[in-house]
């Protein structure tokens, strides 16, 4: 696994992003939401997909 660097700065509308989540067929779009604004963003590299919560150890 990459440790990961700083490949820039998002600067968003509003203050205190609130949550964020990688989406699109790519992972390279950037939704996200603050205290009073909501958006999205596109990257030029992917994001990590990340397991959704209660998946795990559910039968197929």
């Amino acid at each position: 696994m990459d440790s990961g660097s700083h490949l820039g700065t998002v600067l968003v509308p509003g203050h205190s992003v609130t949550n964020f989540t990688f989406g699109g067929g790519d992972l390279k779009t950037l939704f996200f939401t603050t205290y009073t604004d909501f958006g999205r963003i596109r990257l030029r590299v992917p994001g990590v997909a990340v397991p959704r919560s209660g998946d795990a150890g559910n039968p197929s």
